[in-house]
């Protein structure tokens, strides 16, 4: 079994409870698992599967078709913010999502407004569609922001530009079992802000805290505006991170998945069932 279920996930009691019971009896007919992050591996360890029946792989992005979208980066990210107003010399950070509640667009706006008002040259820009919208909007007036572009619907094969004219993926989200946009962006070399509750932050994970990603607490805005500001006016963090992100980026390919779930089957199949 292959999942992004992540054990750290804020749920309802009783679904916490009736989860105990079916999930765990789903899980004594399982024989192994692939798991994708830390908070992956121990939500398969919480509900039985023993260590030795863990196989590490990862979430898959087709790293080459996104990369060869842009064959020209810097034509794109000139055209996509010539396109959306962005100033050409701003620190755009992205948020690429369906607008909804739990990815908590709004922090992310009141964080770059800060910022900017502190003297910051940083835009925010929300890929995206979704049912918060007219409530983004609503704030984004209200609070008189002027730096934050929302996109409306892109479409996926579009998605590559507008990761080329960014400098940072920000996941602010209060739930998020894993975060593929992370995944994606970094084949960009773009460093991420992440909440403590997205699910690929971990130490060997997409989002690696102080190597390539700045983790903050969920809904702490002034926190959110300092990693905002620390990449924008930190050059040698910001390409130390960038960096980092590029490489970590090499081991999110479907052509390593694809060797993981090869290597993990030869090995279950050894073990035999539980």
């Amino acid at each position: 079994m292959m999942t992004d279920s992540n054990v750290n996930m804020r749920t309802a009691a009783w679904k916490r409870a009736a989860k105990e019971v079916v999930v765990r009896l789903f899980y004594r007919y399982l024989d192994g698992a692939l798991y994708i992050s830390e908070n992956n591996y121990n939500y398969h360890t919480h509900f039985g599967l023993p260590p030795e029946r863990l196989f590490r792989s990862t979430f898959p992005v087709d790293r080459a078709r996104l990369l060869a979208q842009v064959p020209d980066r810097a034509a794109a990210r000139a055209e996509v913010r010539a396109r959306h107003g962005i100033p050409q010399d701003a620190f755009v950070v992205t948020l690429c999502g369906k607008y909804v509640t739990h990815k908590r667009p709004a922090d992310l706006a009141a964080a770059g407004h800060a910022a900017a008002q502190a003297g910051a040259n940083v835009w925010t820009l929300f890929v995206g569609e979704g049912p918060e919208r007219a409530a983004l909007e609503e704030f984004i007036a209200r609070e008189k922001v002027a730096n934050a572009t929302l996109t409306g619907f892109v479409n996926q094969t579009a998605l590559s530009a507008y990761y080329a004219a960014s400098d940072a993926v920000a996941s602010p989200s209060s739930r998020e079992a894993y975060s593929l946009v992370v995944s994606e962006a970094i084949s960009f070399g773009l460093p991420v802000i992440a909440s403590d509750q997205v699910g690929c932050v971990g130490p060997q994970d997409t989002a690696r805290p102080g190597v390539n990603a700045i983790v903050f607490p969920c809904g702490d805005t002034a926190r959110l505006q300092e990693a905002i500001v620390s990449l924008c006016q930190n050059p040698e963090l910001y390409a130390t991170m960038a960096r980092a992100s590029e490489e970590i980026s090499l081991a999110q390919d479907v052509t390593v998945a694809a060797r993981a779930l090869s290597d993990a089957a030869t090995k279950l199949y050894q073990l035999g069932p539980r």
